[in-house]
């Protein structure tokens, strides 16, 4: 009896957390439509720092506003001994239920606003105390530079908690000064100005690049598949990102099976894929079988972990690439009239006129159900999921529902798993749609989206087409699929 109460407490904090979802992500998708640019644009544009905005309640201080603090008495490099660490990756701000993540040069602004160092992390109650960077210097130890930091959530406005211990993604932006053109090699964060932090990050840089074509990078989120062994799929779905013009996939990992661990790794000693190890934050589980159940059963605290590490990935790469595809394991961008992402984006571009202004370029989804499967193809591998899944709903997903997008690195403050989630000054505030002519969304599941669950069957099962688009890779895919295989434990993978 216990058991069954709990497991309708948990499946109606699911509802509840999928309702707000829908909620949020449809308000958003109406205040990205074109038809509200204008009222959108006038209400929500900011001068500031941080840029497009979902409210005022969490916009930065003007930069005009800025001052820099001076201490009375030294304030103490943060050593090992000072730092608070929770679950390996993050860091704590003084005692307080703010873990930070990573740290990043952002000199995107710098023309206008001005440069800033941007920390990424997770709180859990909505207040926004004051909080205070510490900007070290290489070969300057003794002071730090402090400015006061802005702080902006990266979901829309932070919302009361629907699980306990839950907690929201958040940026923290540290305005540098203008008239000192280096760059910070430190900054800590702390509650007052003159503390000694307990954190201490490096800041990562990346050097601006200038590529003669478009140059892709995909984004992965945490990978959690503790009970699920998805070996062949991976291997197929990195290939086919490679054949697509993928440059690098980066991804974030939870739990793999023994069998995608050896192929992540595999592609990792090639240079074709980066993987970042990812725990959960403050008191969420972190044992395996534990932070599994979690996750899957706490979609809105996945929902708020996902923006955090599609952010990250976003700043680990805004001078590497021109786009970052926004992906899972079970997603393809496919163009229909080209081989390439390269091909297709220059294509658009051709044809529109203001193409340099999105910040976005969004696909529809076209669902590939595994119950619109009819049989195995002999020409190609059993194995091969894409090859020989080539049935998919006649009717593409609405706008705003299911859909994926390209995002110009050079034009996100922070990124959905859908598309920008807040844009720089200076981007038009609406995606650009992708003709279904140029490409389409492929999205291989069992079934359709959690959100959409309730209207799957006669929305997208009542009329399906066959679409051998995929097929156009198969010589190449099959291939290299089979070699990737042969030289991994000469192909003694199961797949359950």
């Amino acid at each position: 009896m216990i058991i069954s109460l709990m497991n309708v407490r948990v499946h109606w904090q699911r509802v509840a957390a999928i309702t707000l979802y829908t909620l949020l992500f449809l308000t958003f998708v109406i205040i990205q439509d074109s038809s509200l640019h204008d009222n959108y644009a006038k209400d929500t544009t900011t001068s500031t720092a941080i840029g497009y905005t979902n409210s005022t309640s969490n916009t930065a201080k003007s930069t005009s506003s800025v001052s820099y603090k001076s201490c009375s008495n030294p304030i103490i490099f943060p050593g090992h001994l000072n730092i608070q660490r929770s679950n390996v990756n993050w860091q704590v701000v003084n005692y307080m239920s703010i873990f930070l993540y990573s740290a990043y040069y952002d000199e995107r602004l710098s023309r206008t606003e001005g440069r800033f160092i941007r920390v990424l992390g997770m709180k859990d109650i909505c207040g926004l105390p004051d909080i205070y960077c510490q900007l070290w210097y290489q070969n300057d130890s003794k002071e730090p530079t402090i400015v006061q930091a802005q702080q902006q959530w990266m979901w829309f406005n932070c919302k009361p908690a629907i699980v306990p211990n839950e907690y929201h993604a958040i940026m923290y932006s540290c305005l540098l000064p203008a008239e000192d053109s280096r760059i910070p090699e430190f900054v800590a964060l702390a509650p007052t100005p003159c503390v000694t932090a307990s954190n201490i990050f490096r800041i990562q840089t990346t050097e601006v690049r200038t590529p003669d074509k478009p140059e892709i990078a995909v984004c992965v989120k945490g990978l959690n598949f503790w009970q699920t062994d998805i070996t062949f799929k991976l291997i197929e779905w990195i290939e086919l990102q490679k054949l697509l013009g993928a440059r690098k996939i980066y991804f974030y990992k939870y739990d793999v099976s023994p069998g995608m661990e050896a192929v992540l790794n595999y592609y990792k000693d090639r240079g074709i894929v980066d993987i970042t190890e990812l725990t959960l934050p403050g008191n969420h589980p972190n044992e395996p079988e534990l932070r599994y159940m979690f996750v899957k059963n706490n979609s809105w605290q996945a929902w708020l972990m996902e923006v955090l590490v599609y952010t990250d990935c976003l700043y680990r790469n805004i001078n590497s690439y021109d786009y970052l595809a926004v992906l899972d394991v079970d997603e393809i961008v496919v163009p229909m009239k080209d081989m390439t992402w390269q091909e297709m984006m220059m294509r658009i571009q051709k044809s529109e006129p203001r193409f340099r202004n999105y910040g976005s370029y969004t696909f529809r989804n076209a669902y590939f159900l595994d119950q619109f499967f009819v049989r195995n193809n002999p020409s190609f591998p059993s194995v091969m999921h894409t090859l020989q899944h080539t049935r998919r709903s006649a009717k593409l997903s609405p706008k705003g529902e299911d859909i994926k997008s390209f995002v110009n690195v050079r034009s996100a403050l922070i990124l959905h798993n859908h598309w920008p989630m807040q844009l720089l000054p200076g981007y038009e505030p609406v995606t650009y749609w992708v003709s279904d002519r140029v490409a389409h969304l492929h999205h291989y599941r069992n079934t359709c989206s959690t959100v959409n669950e309730t209207t799957c069957d006669p929305t997208y099962t009542s009329q399906t087409v066959n679409d051998f688009t995929i097929w156009k890779y198969a010589n190449v895919l099959v291939k290299n699929f089979q070699q990737t295989v042969l030289a991994l434990n000469s192909g003694k993978f199961s797949e359950e």
